[in-house]
C-alpha cells in the first residue's frame, strides 16, 4: 500500500511536537505551584509513619510520654498538643526534655515524676531546698554521677536506719576531722583502716593512746612517739635505762642528764634518747608516761606490724590534718568505732563518694547538711526512694537532678502554667508504654499538629512539602539542580515546623539525625543522575525542535523540496538520537526511584516513596513517540531510495502524476503537431 507523503509528514510533526511538550512539562515539574504542573514530578516520600525513634533516637523517650498521654483514656489530643506548643517557648522546656530523654525507663520515670509532685510547693524554702541543693552539688562534681548516685542511695539508707547516740557522735568526729583535711578523701580512707581493726589489734596500743592524753604538746609527743616505735632498743639497755629513769624521777634528778650518759652508752641511742627526752618533759606526769613508755617496751610495739600499721594510718591522718592538736584529741574516739560494722561501712559508703568526686572539700560539707537535714527532719525522707528511681535510671544522673531542680524552680513560680504539663505526666502514666505499632498509628497526627510536612515531592528543579491531605505547602526556590541531601531536607523541614523550639533547646543540628543505612550510601548519586536527566531532556528538546521545523518545512514545500541520501541519514540519524536521549532519561530516573525505594525498605525508616506517574507517562510517551517517528522518517527515505533505483514514486502525490503526465501528452502532441505542419510546408514548396 502506498502511503502518502503529506500524510506521514503530518505525522510525524504531531508526534515530534508532542514529544517536545511532553518533555516540556516533564522536566518543568513543580517549578510552579499550581496544577496541573504541581502533579509532574519524580516521587512522594512520605514520611507520615516515620520512625522516628531511629532518626532522631535521643527523642525516643518523649514520643513514648507524648504517645501514652495520646492513648491515655479519656484523654483530647488537643489537650495534649495545646500543652506541649505552650511549654515550647518557655524557660522549663529544656530541663523537662532534659529529664526524659536522659531515663533509660520512662514507665519508672513517669511515676517518680508524679510521687515527687508535692515537693514542688517546698522545693524553693526550707529544707527541701537545702537538701536538693546538697545533692545537686554532690552530683554536678561527680567524676562518675552513675556510681555516686548508688553510693549516696547506700550512705543514706545506712544513715536512716543507724541512728543510734554513740553514732551520731562517730559521725561529728568524723565531719569534723574530715571538714579539718587538706585530703578528705584520703583521710576518710584512712578512718576505714582503722574501722577495720579489731579490738584484739587495738588494745596493745592503749598505753600509746594514753601517752598522747598525758602530753602537755600532743604534736610533738606524736613524733617523738613515731621515732620510738620505729627504733630498735636492746632489751638490757631497755631494762636500765627505765630503772636509771624511774630513780632519777623518784629522787628528783634531772633527767636530761641520766639520757646524755645512757646515750654515751651507744651512739644509736641518740635520736630515741632525744625522742624520749621530749616526751617526759613535755608529760603531765612523768612517772605515769614512762610507765606508758615501760608497757610499750614489755609489749613489743617496736617489732609489731599490727603496731606500726596503726601508727602509719594515724600517721597520714596526721599529715593530713590541718589542726595537728584536734586530731590527737579525737583518737580515743576513732578508737571507739573500732569493730563498728555500721561504721565501717558508712565510712567506706563515704570514701566512695569522696574518691569519685572532683571536689571532696565541698562534698563533706554537703554530706554533712544533707545527713543533719534527714535526721532531724524527716518530712521528706518519704521522697527519697523516687528520687534515687529516676537518678537511678538516667544516662546522665547529674543532668537529670540538675533537670529537676529547674522544673520545680519553674512550677514554684508558675503553678498555673505548670498544672496542664502536670496533667499531661498523670495522664500518661495512666497508661502504657506505646508499641512500635501503636506509635506507628499515632505519628501521622503528631506530624500533622506540629506543622511537620508529611511528604517530600521530588523535581528536577524544585523539592516540595505536603501536607497530611496532600496539598503542597511550599516549593523550595527554582535551582540548577534539586540534590537529595536527606538529612539536610529533613531537618530543614523540622526547622520550618513547631517542632523547631525542641530542636533549639537541645541543639540538635542536622548531623544529629540518624539516617545511616543503604539510602544515604547511594544519596552521592542522586545529584549526578539528575543532571543527567536534565542533560538528556535539554539535548531532546533542541533536537525534535530542529526536527519539528525541518518536518514543517518539507510539509510545506514539498513539491519544491528534494533531500539527498546524505540529507535522509541525518535526519534519520537525529529522530533515533531523540529517542536515545528521551530513552536514557526515563530509564535513569527509573533506577534511581528503584534505588530510593530498595533503600527506604531496607533502613525501615517507614518511609513511603511512590512514583510520580504523570512524570513517567510524560517521559515514556516521549521516547515512544519518537521513536515512531524514527520509524516513520526510515520509511520515508526508503520509499525515496526505491522511487531513485526503481523509478517508483511511492511518496509522490497521484494527482501530480496525472498533471504531470498530462502535460507530457500535451507536450509531446504539440511537437508531433509542430513537425507534421513542417513537413507539409516542405512538401509544397
Amino acid at each position: 500500500m502506498i502511503l502518502n507523503k503529506r500524510i506521514l509528514l503530518g505525522i510525524s510533526i504531531l508526534f515530534t511536537f508532542a514529544g517536545f511538550i511532553f518533555v516540556c512539562i516533564a522536566t518543568a515539574g513543580s517549578t510552579s505551584n499550581y496544577k496541573p504542573i504541581t502533579n509532574v514530578y519524580f516521587g512522594d516520600a512520605s514520611i507520615s509513619h516515620i520512625n522516628v525513634s531511629k532518626v532522631l533516637p535521643v527523642f525516643t523517650p518523649v514520643v513514648e510520654v507524648l504517645g501514652a498521654a495520646l492513648l491515655a483514656p479519656g484523654v483530647d489530643g488537643d489537650f495534649v498538643f495545646s500543652t506541649m506548643r505552650n511549654i515550647s517557648h518557655t524557660s522549663v522546656l529544656l530541663p523537662f526534655l532534659t529529664l526524659l530523654i536522659n531515663c533509660e525507663n520512662t514507665t519508672t520515670a513517669l511515676s517518680s515524676l508524679i510521687n515527687l509532685t508535692p515537693l514542688v510547693l517546698t522545693s524553693q524554702t526550707g529544707n527541701t531546698k537545702t537538701e536538693l541543693e546538697d545533692l545537686n552539688n554532690l552530683l554536678a562534681v561527680s567524676k562518675n554521677s552513675n556510681e555516686t548516685v548508688d553510693y549516696l542511695q547506700t550512705l543514706l539508707n545506712e544513715v536512716l536506719s543507724n541512728s543510734s547516740t554513740q553514732m551520731e557522735e562517730l559521725k561529728n568526729t568524723a565531719f569534723t576531722l574530715l571538714q579539718d583535711s587538706s585530703d578528705p578523701a584520703n583521710t576518710t580512707g584512712s578512718l576505714v583502716t582503722l574501722s577495720n581493726l579489731t579490738l584484739t589489734d587495738i588494745i596493745p596500743l592503749q598505753p600509746a593512746f594514753k601517752l598522747l592524753q598525758n602530753s602537755n604538746n600532743a604534736t610533738a609527743s606524736f613524733l617523738d612517739l613515731i621515732t620510738l616505735m620505729n627504733a630498735t632498743i636492746p632489751t638490757n639497755l631497755a631494762e636500765t635505762l627505765f630503772t636509771t629513769l624511774q630513780r632519777a624521777i623518784n629522787s628528783g634528778s634531772n633527767i636530761t642528764n641520766v639520757l646524755t650518759s645512757l646515750s654515751s652508752m651507744s651512739s644509736n641511742f641518740a635520736a630515741s634518747g632525744l625522742a624520749l627526752e621530749n616526751i617526759l618533759t613535755s608529760a603531765k606526769n612523768a612517772n605515769n608516761t614512762l610507765g606508758y613508755l615501760n608497757s610499750i617496751l614489755e609489749a613489743n610495739l617496736t617489732s609489731s606490724v599490727t603496731a606500726k600499721k596503726v601508727l602509719s594510718t594515724i600517721t597520714d591522718l596526721y599529715n593530713d590534718a590541718k589542726n595537728k592538736t584536734l586530731l590527737l584529741g579525737s583518737l580515743t574516739s576513732l578508737v571507739s568505732a573500732v569493730g563498728n560494722t555500721n561504721a565501717t561501712n558508712e565510712l567506706t559508703t563515704m570514701y566512695n563518694i569522696l574518691d569519685n568526686s572532683n571536689n571532696a572539700a565541698s562534698n563533706v560539707d554537703n554530706l554533712k547538711s544533707l545527713q543533719s537535714i534527714i535526721l532531724t527532719d524527716t518530712s521528706n525522707n518519704r521522697y527519697i526512694p523516687y528520687l534515687f528511681d529516676i537518678l537511678r535510671t538516667s544516662k546522665d544522673p547529674a543532668g537529670s537532678f540538675g533537670a529537676l531542680l529547674n522544673v520545680t524552680s519553674y512550677a514554684f513560680s508558675n503553678l498555673a502554667e505548670f498544672t496542664p504539663l502536670l496533667s499531661l505526666l498523670r495522664n500518661a502514666s495512666t497508661a502504657s508504654i506505646p508499641t512500635n505499632e501503636e506509635l506507628y498509628n499515632i505519628t501521622p497526627l503528631v506530624i500533622k499538629e506540629l506543622n511537620i510536612p508529611s511528604a517530600f515531592r521530588l523535581s528536577i528543579f524544585t523539592l516540595c512539602y505536603l501536607n497530611d491531605k496532600d496539598e503542597v505547602t511550599y516549593c523550595s526556590k527554582s535551582h540548577a539542580v534539586q540534590n537529595l541531601d536527606f538529612r539536610n531536607i529533613m531537618y530543614k523541614a523540622l526547622i520550618g515546623s513547631d517542632f523547631e523550639p525542641y530542636l533549639r533547646a537541645l541543639n540538635i543540628t542536622a548531623n544529629d539525625l540518624y539516617l545511616e543505612g543503604h539510602l544515604l550510601k547511594k544519596q552521592h548519586m542522586y545529584a549526578p543522575a539528575i543532571k543527567a536527566v536534565l542533560s538528556f531532556n535539554i539535548l531532546f528538546i533542541i533536537s525534535s525542535f530542529f526536527i519539528l521545523c525541518f518536518f514543517i518545512y518539507m510539509f510545506i514545500k514539498h513539491n519544491e523540496f528534494a533531500l539527498p541520501h546524505l540529507g535522509w541519514f541525518g535526519l534519520l540519524l537525529l529522530s533515533l538520537c531523540c529517542s536515545l536521549f528521551s530513552g536514557l532519561s526515563a530509564t535513569i530516573v527509573a533506577c534511581m526511584v528503584t534505588i530510593i525505594k530498595s533503600g527506604i525498605y531496607k533502613d525501615k525508616f517507614n518511609v513511603v516513596y511512590t512514583t510520580g506517574g504523570a512524570y513517567y507517562g510524560l517521559s515514556w510517551c516521549a521516547f515512544s513517540i519518537s521513536f515512531i517517528t524514527s520509524m516513520i522518517v526510515g520509511l520515508m527515505w526508503l520509499g525515496h531510495w526505491r522511487g531513485i533505483h526503481h523509478g517508483a514514486l511511492p511518496f509522490v502525490d497521484k494527482e501530480e502524476v496525472i498533471m504531470e503526465a498530462s502535460t507530457e501528452t500535451a507536450s509531446d502532441s504539440s511537437s508531433k503537431v509542430s513537425k507534421d505542419h513542417v513537413i507539409t510546408s516542405e512538401q509544397k514548396v
